[in-house]
């Protein structure tokens, strides 16, 4: 509404509406009064954790029960569970705090989507993937570090203008926002 802010004060007024928009249960909703939204929770959960390292001030409690919904939702929802790609991306998302880090179900979960061959090499998503790579640089088995990054190399695509993620025909995670671009 023609003013200038800095980018201190942005932050601020963005947190400010994360907050409003977090719902009893711990997740966040797109609108105050809505529905908590699992995937949009993941990516607020992250950005939060993005902004705590940068040094903004965050509200812990906020982060914390976000937290707790996805693990809550994830042990409990079928629907969630099943979806291979929102583990991984939840076990990425929750293993960034440290009270998560060590957590038996997230480590069985990563354990038994990286022992299936099929779905490492052909259905998952190429975000999920990278995501994939980054958990288990932290804590796994040789072997699943190494099961996971011949996956990553096998979708690297390298050009004269360098390289990127190629593409997995069809198996975008829209839910979480992926496109060609952002996987790029």
């Amino acid at each position: 509404q023609g003013g200038t802010y800095t980018v201190d004060e942005v932050v601020a007024l963005g947190l400010s509406r994360i907050y409003q928009n977090q719902v009893s249960g711990g997740g966040i909703a797109y609108y105050p009064d809505l529905k908590a939204n699992y995937h949009l929770t993941l990516s607020v959960l992250n950005s939060l954790i993005d902004l705590k390292s940068a040094g903004y001030a965050v509200d812990e409690k906020v982060m914390a029960s976000a937290a707790q919904y996805l693990l809550r939702t994830l042990t409990n929802d079928r629907r969630i569970f099943d979806n291979k790609n929102t583990v991984i991306l939840s076990a990425y998302t929750l293993t960034r705090l440290p009270e998560y880090q060590n957590n038996s179900f997230l480590t069985t979960s990563i354990a038994g989507i990286v022992a299936d061959t099929k779905f490492l090499r052909e259905n998952i998503s190429s975000n999920s993937l990278a995501h994939l790579a980054i958990t288990v640089s932290r804590g796994y088995s040789a072997s699943a570090k190494s099961a996971v990054f011949q996956s990553l190399e096998s979708r690297l695509v390298i050009d004269s203008r360098g390289s990127h993620l190629g593409e997995q025909s069809g198996s975008y995670l829209f839910e979480y926002y992926e496109t060609p671009v952002k996987n790029t």
